[in-house]
């Protein structure tokens, strides 16, 4: 199995820490009831064997990972910080060789800060 979750999550928080020394970064899910920022999670959301590409023991030679990272600050701080990670994890991202497959707003009546969500996605072969 493939497993580039803490190679990544490493570099990323590194670069984020650069600019954001106090950023939170987790590999978990932000809570709806947020109260540090700029907070940042990083999470491996699906690593999965593209059957079409095992051999015929069922070995695998193709997996796919997809990663998901949440972005969120208050409403005080403003989407500029936001985007500016964002652009941090997408340069990143496409130096490991990930496709950024969605980026878009959180909207969410329950989460009272602001968010963005962006999927990066990969063929990975042994």
């Amino acid at each position: 199995m493939s497993d580039n979750e803490q190679q990544i999550y490493m570099q990323i928080s590194n670069k984020i820490k650069e600019k954001y020394l106090d950023a939170q970064i987790t590999n978990q899910k932000l809570s709806i009831n947020q109260t540090k920022y700029p907070a940042v999670s990083i999470v491996l959301t699906n690593n999965s064997v593209l059957s079409q590409y095992s051999t015929f023991d069922q070995i695998e030679s193709v997996c796919n990972e997809v990663f998901e990272f949440e972005v969120a600050n208050s409403h005080e701080s403003g989407m500029s910080d936001v985007k500016a990670i964002l652009m941090i994890i997408d340069e990143q991202m496409n130096e490991f060789g990930y496709l950024r497959i969605q980026q878009g707003l959180i909207e969410d009546k329950e989460i009272n800060d602001i968010r963005r969500l962006a999927k990066y996605e990969k063929l990975i072969t042994k």
